[in-house]
């Protein structure tokens, strides 16, 4: 794993605690070794979700506060919680969307109606 280079800024790890194709062993052993070789970051192993943590609407209650302490923790967040396990809509309003891309330090992108 070390010669796949460093990141260059801090990276978050999530893992689910029973995730059968990256189990918290191989995680932690991959973290490892990129921290030997110079990388920053943390590493989490989330409550057990399966491997679809990230794929499933409701995996977002589990991730999404890990995401936003670790921006704070970089000085990326703006020390709002996100409130994506609340959204039920499919597709985000577009105020809505502005304020989880604010959660997230990432400008909104910029739509007709802005212009």
């Amino acid at each position: 794993m070390g010669s796949f280079g460093v990141a260059k800024v801090p990276t978050l790890w999530i893992y689910s605690g029973n995730d059968t194709f990256f189990r918290p062993d191989l995680a932690k052993s991959m973290f490892d070794e990129f921290v030997k070789n110079g990388g920053k970051g943390q590493l989490i192993i989330a409550p057990p979700f399966g491997h679809s943590l990230f794929g499933r609407r409701e995996g977002r209650k589990i991730w999404a506060p890990y995401v936003d302490d670790f921006l704070d923790v970089i000085d990326l967040g703006n020390g709002k919680k996100s409130d994506w396990a609340k959204i039920d809509d499919k597709y985000f309003r577009k105020k809505e969307a502005k304020e989880q891309n604010k959660s997230f330090a990432i400008p909104a992108p910029e739509t007709q109606d802005d212009k």
